[in-house]
């Protein structure tokens, strides 16, 4: 007999803004200047005619005196806009004062928002939307409604932001049993695409870097890290950050640090033949270098406890130290003694599968380890992509480091499944002498007592190298490929979102 039980959350919905707060800290970027004709890439969902956007533009960072984090950018305000035809997906604007470029970051101005109804209404809007005041004369005004909150722009509807009863329902404690006991014998994809890169993407992750409750795309490339927003068709870029000098390794985005309510990139580097990482966060939306040159690299093996399973370590190529357990405090981040379950292993390939600590070593090799003791090691190889670094000082004798294939954990119907990608390398590889792939393929695998199987997922084959699955907080699986022609005459990659299916026993 089954039986549930019903938790209620509280949460906002709205035709495009999660919350007040959001509606009132509107951004986004000009994409086309003729005379004091202005297009934005803002449309009818986020804008209405005869608002004001400042055009701003970042300056000098504002770093804590004590701890040396850094705390807000100064913005400077070069000119403003004025909307004056909305359209679906973009928006025309008039330049008002000052100058305006492509490219340039516009931010809303707001000069006052009023509140009309209940007290109760009034400390809830209130702690979203800040120098809220009660009144009817506001340029914005928010008036509360039977169940959630109108936002008004000059006397116009602008939006609609709902308070809503959700009913979650829970598994029995049978029922998660016997889900867990069910073994996937088969899974089969589908791909759609979401988006084009002109580059190859070297390494790509996905988190809430903003804060906002939303994973956003973090997409690794030779000279720069770009963000996305992911919608369900299309890919919106949001920001980007050039990379300093060095080979770019990989990126991981996690919370390393528990008083903060947002992930931070983690971006691995390597300068020379040893390794050289970098931390960002996003300071009022911008992407900022918060700690520089650290001598080792870092990983977070497991993002449901990322404290626990922050690791650092040090690599002079082709040697690789012992992992240890790194942490973020007063700025910096440090050594914070021995990862204990498991010392000598490379953490580019290293994950949590349940409780498995799973790692691919310089062979291409995924091994298990269960209980500090490894149980098991593969025969895939899982180091074949365009994720690669080149070290040593002379250009004819340096050697090439591939890092691990993409690996993930995803669920699939409520049970937990490796995802592997796998590239075939083409003909044409070795007569240029460059990592050219012909065919990625995904595999999943799943670990059964000492034993790890992996089985090709059915359906979905790529003609280009998989460099990128993972999984976002939505459920959305991300696979990212990438594609380069001989002599480098093409090259590139795209996005797709995986559909999958799964067969159990």
């Amino acid at each position: 007999m089954k039986g549930f039980i019903n938790l209620f959350l509280i949460f906002f919905i709205g035709l495009s803004f999660a919350s007040l707060k959001d509606i009132f800290k509107r951004e986004g970027y000009i994409v086309e200047v003729s005379g004091n004709e202005v297009i934005i890439d803002l449309g009818e969902d986020k804008v209405r005619e005869g608002e004001i956007f400042n055009i701003v533009e970042a300056g000098d960072r504002i770093v804590h005196p004590w701890t040396g984090n850094v705390i807000g950018i100064k913005y400077k305000i070069k000119g403003k806009i004025v909307i004056t035809k909305v359209k679906e997906g973009y928006s025309y604007a008039k330049l008002i004062e000052g100058e305006a470029k492509k490219g340039d970051k516009i931010k809303i101005e707001v000069n006052s928002v009023c509140f009309i109804g209940s007290d109760e209404g009034f400390f809830e809007a209130g702690v979203q939307v800040s120098h809220l005041r009660r009144g009817n004369m506001c340029e914005y005004m928010i008036k509360e409604l039977k169940d959630g909150f109108g936002i008004e722009f000059n006397g116009f509807p602008l939006a609609y932001v709902k308070t809503a009863v959700v009913k979650e329902e829970r598994m029995t404690k049978e029922e998660i049993k016997k889900q867990k006991d069910l073994r996937i014998t088969n899974v089969s994809a589908k791909a759609s695409l979401i988006g084009t890169l002109s580059d190859i993407p070297l390494s790509a992750d996905a988190g809430d870097i903003y804060g906002d409750g939303k994973d956003y795309l973090v997409i690794l490339f030779e000279d720069r890290i770009e963000i996305f927003e992911m919608h369900e068709k299309e890919m919106v870029k949001r920001d980007s950050i050039f990379l300093p000098a060095g080979y770019p390794a990989y990126i991981k985005v996690a919370r390393i640090n528990k008083k903060d309510k947002k992930d931070y990139i983690l971006l691995n580097m390597v300068e020379g033949d040893k390794a050289k990482s970098y931390v960002i966060k996003m300071v009022e939306n911008e992407p900022v270098f918060i700690v520089r040159d650290i001598p080792f690299f870092i990983n977070v093996l497991n993002k449901e406890n990322p404290e626990d399973t922050f690791v650092g370590q040090k690599v002079e190529f082709p040697k690789w130290g012992s992992v240890f357990k790194a942490i973020y405090e007063e700025g910096k981040v440090k050594e914070a003694g021995k990862f204990k379950e498991y010392e000598d292993f490379p953490i580019d390939g290293a994950f949590y599968y349940n409780n498995y600590l799973c790692f691919i070593d310089t062979d291409g090799v995924i091994n298990v380890v269960k209980e500090g003791v490894k149980i098991f090691s593969g025969s895939l190889n899982l180091r074949s992509s365009y994720n690669y670094i080149k070290y040593g000082e002379d250009e004819d004798t340096a050697e090439t480091f591939y890092f691990s294939n993409p690996i993930s954990v995803v669920n699939v119907g409520k049970t937990n499944i490796i995802l592997a990608g796998i590239n075939e390398r083409s003909k044409a590889s070795e007569l240029f002498d460059l990592p050219l792939f012909k065919k990625g393929s995904i595999y999943f695998g799943n670990i059964e007592g000492d034993n790890i199987y992996f089985k090709k997922v059915e359906g979905e084959e790529f003609e280009q190298s998989v460099q990128t699955i993972l999984q976002t907080k939505e459920g959305d699986v991300i696979v990212i490929s990438a594609f380069r022609g001989g002599l480098n005459l093409s090259r590139g990659g795209n996005i797709y979102r995986l559909s999958l299916s799964a067969g159990m026993d």
